[in-house]
């Protein structure tokens, strides 16, 4: 079965912004938090001390580090089998500093259009990541990239 998946683009329009769920680990001190935390496209932060901006600022509670998560201008995309061969695609790039992400959790607003016959699947579930991931990797890239 052939698919192009995105993300519905009518949840962006109802919440006014697209986020993305991970967790994170401190690359300093290695402490893991054990909840979800939303990495918003629309939402830019100030970084305490620093003229620069982040979608995610964040202090380490254990080591006092101040870690940030930026999603890379034009990085969102889509899947696409058809396009690709059912290859590995990127959908997003983060550049992370301070933090590594361990787990990407796919929540709502997630659609998939059927290559042959055009047929619109909304508001897909996959919060099981049955089916579609298989595992969960993360592989060093550049600077604190990470690739899932």
């Amino acid at each position: 079965m052939s698919f192009h998946m995105t993300y519905d683009e009518k949840h962006y329009f109802c919440f006014f912004y697209v986020f993305f769920l991970f967790q994170f680990r401190c690359t300093n001190c290695g402490e893991s938090r054990d909840y979800w935390q939303y990495v918003v496209v629309n939402e830019v932060l100030d970084i305490p001390g620093s003229r620069g901006e982040a979608n995610l600022v964040e202090k380490c509670k254990l080591c006092n580090r101040m870690n940030t998560v930026s999603i890379v201008k034009d990085s969102l995309g889509s899947y696409s089998s058809t396009e690709h061969n059912e290859e590995w695609q990127s959908m997003i790039q983060l550049d992370c500093r301070g933090l590594e992400p361990i787990d990407f959790d796919f929540r709502m607003g997630w659609s998939a259009v059927g290559a042959e016959t055009s047929t619109v699947f909304d508001d897909i579930d996959l919060s099981e990541k049955v089916g579609f991931i298989c595992s969960f990797s993360v592989s060093l890239k550049c600077i604190d990239h990470y690739s899932f």
